[in-house]
């Protein structure tokens, strides 16, 4: 008898502290998407960074919602890595001859990377 009250007693004591978990999950998850719709409001997009310069297109920015490329005119170094993840702020420009049709040329207005 003495053995099932332990057990029961340390089974609450588990089952209480995974419902926490769960619990701090679940606000984890809804704070983020608040921040994601608040940033979507500001006017960011969701972009991706791809490396494009074996076709010689350089570095591209894809637009993860629309899947459309763009050709950033002035990109810093610091965001030149292939798969960077990035909030983006962007003005489409002209295009201008180059030897890239992949996207539509920009300039980059604000970027963040995303953590």
């Amino acid at each position: 008898m003495k053995n099932f009250i332990t057990i029961c007693s340390i089974s609450l004591i588990v089952m209480s502290c995974s419902a926490k978990k769960v619990t701090t999950e679940a606000v984890d998850t809804n704070a983020e998407l608040e921040r994601t719709s608040q940033i979507i409001k500001e006017g960011y997009i969701q972009a991706v960074i791809e490396d494009k310069t074996k076709s010689g297109c350089g570095f591209v920015i894809k637009n993860i919602t629309t899947k459309e490329y763009l050709l950033p005119n002035n990109l810093e170094n610091q965001y030149k890595q292939d798969g960077l993840k990035v909030w983006l702020k962007y003005r489409p420009i002209r295009p201008a001859q180059g030897s890239c049709t992949l996207g539509n040329p920009a300039t980059i207005e604000e970027i963040k990377i995303i953590e």
